[in-house]
């Protein structure tokens, strides 16, 4: 994915775990997310694909 094609608000899954993540926030290509047991992680954009998009 591009850095452009990941916004805040979006449901996204990680490449290499299980669920889904809200993107919280996005800086220098890295994607800080939030599940819904409101764990927060970070994870490079590239890593990410889009499940649903998120409000505007």
């Amino acid at each position: 994915m591009t850095e452009t094609a990941v916004h805040a608000g979006d449901l996204v899954h990680i490449s290499d775990t299980a669920g889904t993540w809200v993107v919280e926030e996005i800086r220098s290509g890295i994607a800080l997310l939030r599940d819904g047991e409101d764990r927060r992680i970070s994870s490079r954009l590239s890593k990410l694909t889009v499940v649903r998009r998120g409000g505007a």
